[in-house]
């Protein structure tokens, strides 16, 4: 197994829920972080690929529903660890 790097970027103020996430935890838990957040992302949605990119049809389904109790449009049912990522 080796340890593998990758650079990310983001605009700290189109993304500034991000950029204020990031800077709520220690330097050293911040790939724990987005390694999560990833995970999450793959569990739900699967690997992208090119077909989907161009063909919403071709998504893998959600395993989980959104809930319609709320207005917000941002809400997401995510896995409890993954809710309290930085507290």
């Amino acid at each position: 197994m080796a340890t593998k790097t990758q650079l990310f970027s983001y605009d700290d103020v189109e993304h500034q829920e991000i950029q204020a996430f990031l800077k709520s935890i220690k330097s050293r838990e911040k790939s724990k972080y987005i390694r999560l957040a990833l995970k999450e992302y793959i569990d739900r949605h699967g690997f992208p690929s090119s077909d989907m990119r161009n063909d919403p049809s071709k998504r893998k389904e959600t395993k989980k529903q959104p809930t319609n109790n709320s207005n917000n449009d941002f809400r997401v049912d995510a896995d409890p660890e993954f809710l309290n990522l930085g507290k």
